[in-house]
């Protein structure tokens, strides 16, 4: 593993357990990082090294790890946390404890051994933990009328839920949700799916070592030039823009500008305010000088490249009547 690179840690106090889980994180990720006590764990956490962690129900120690477990959530929010809990031999009392103190998924053995049963629950606890960030980040962006179809589609499995089934769920007619989502000077229930894809990648673009390709696999886009093409549609940049302007904050000001458009538009909004800011310029600076020259008329570039060329202008001569 690089010196900049994350890694799953892993923390089970069984030692055939702990075997077991480091075989299949060497087949997953290709490496394998094993901690044996609670402390261990801590010390990769504060250096900042770890970024999901696979715990059982006690440590090396016979510590118990449900109170680290909730440390973690507090101190560490970008870290997903997997339960491993062994049916038959660990009560199963010690696995609703680790879910009640904050972990995001669990794997049952011998049930989720198998190595895509395994890398499916890393990827849900992942997605469960950006999805928690992104819903608490646009809050105060989304009227109360429009959070339960965000949060629906931002904790959903992939982000091609048909509109049709998430008015299903919200038990609401699919013309009744898109006049609700018009009422409230939201896109339609198409264009907030979208958007909520937005906000993850968003979100996953801004840690350290993720790739275009990477995020696009893990939110299920078809290829990583689908996300680019969305992040260049909604915001007029590219990747590597989007998180230099700074990710998820500037695409919930393009969402927060779009929807005030919006509200203007249907004439039951208001102008943008302070606390609700228009991004100043969705294309870069160095962008728009690039272009700048396509705006000028024919006559103007052709004296320029003359002037380049050291070559005196020539006008045209009106003609003498005979």
């Amino acid at each position: 593993m690089r010196a900049n690179e994350q890694a799953i840690v892993s923390l089970i106090g069984d030692a055939v357990s702990r075997a077991r889980v480091a075989s299949l994180l060497r087949e997953i990720t290709g490496s394998s990082c094993v901690c044996l006590t609670i402390s261990e764990v801590r010390a990769r956490l504060q250096a900042g090294s770890v970024h999901s962690v696979v715990i059982g129900s006690y440590d090396r120690d016979d510590c118990p790890t449900a109170p680290f477990v909730a440390e973690v959530r507090r101190s560490f929010p970008n870290v997903s946390i997997i339960a491993y809990w062994e049916a038959g031999r660990t009560p199963s009392s010690s696995m609703v404890s680790l879910l009640r103190a904050g972990a995001h998924q669990v794997i049952v053995h011998p049930h989720d051994d198998a190595q895509c049963a395994f890398r499916t629950a890393l990827q849900d606890a992942q997605r469960a933990n950006v999805a928690e960030h992104v819903v608490a980040a646009i809050a105060d962006s989304v009227p109360a009328i429009g959070r339960p179809l965000m949060e629906l589609y931002l904790r959903g499995a992939d982000g091609a839920m048909p509109v049709t089934e998430a008015a299903r769920q919200l038990g609401v007619h699919r013309k009744t949700l898109r006049n609700r989502m018009e009422a409230a000077g939201l896109p339609a229930p198409a264009d907030l799916r979208a958007w909520c894809r937005l906000f993850m990648a968003g979100r996953l673009l801004e840690e350290a070592g993720r790739t275009v390709e990477s995020v696009a696999h893990q939110l299920e886009f078809s290829t990583g030039s689908a996300l680019r093409n969305l992040i260049k549609r909604r915001t007029g940049l590219a990747p590597y823009m989007l998180r230099e302007a700074g990710g998820l904050p500037y695409l919930i000001a393009c969402f927060n500008a779009d929807c005030d458009r919006r509200r203007l538009a249907h004439g039951n909004g208001h102008a943008p305010t302070p606390e609700r800011p228009v991004p100043l310029a969705l294309v870069p600076t160095a962008r728009v000088a690039e272009s700048a020259p396509k705006g000028r008329s024919r006559s103007s570039r052709t004296a320029a490249r003359t002037k380049a060329a050291g070559r005196p202008k020539t006008t045209t001569r009106p003609n003498r009547p005979r």
